[in-house]
């Protein structure tokens, strides 16, 4: 199955990452991807079909939206996907 992968939000640096790492490491990944929701504005974005994330990611799938974070280079981002839609 082909997906489309709708970029949410993507976080870095220490500034705009603590409180998204804090509640990962405190209350786990689901957690973390119900804080990131809020910035889903699912009308907004436009779909590629390349992954967003990297081979040294951390990946967490849950439902249509990816979480991956690399919490040593200080970044964590959400993803929505979706079945063969390409956003165009």
């Amino acid at each position: 199955m082909r997906y489309s992968y709708f970029n949410i939000v993507f976080l870095q640096n220490d500034y705009e990452t603590k409180e998204p790492f804090e509640i990962l490491n405190e209350k786990g990944e689901s957690s973390v991807i119900e804080y990131l929701k809020q910035w889903d504005y699912s009308d907004m974005q436009i779909g590629s079909f390349d992954k967003p994330w990297g081979t040294s990611d951390t990946v967490y799938e849950k439902g249509p939206y990816v979480l991956s974070y690399n919490e040593p280079l200080g970044y964590i981002g959400l993803t929505r996907k979706r079945k063969g839609y390409d956003g165009s």
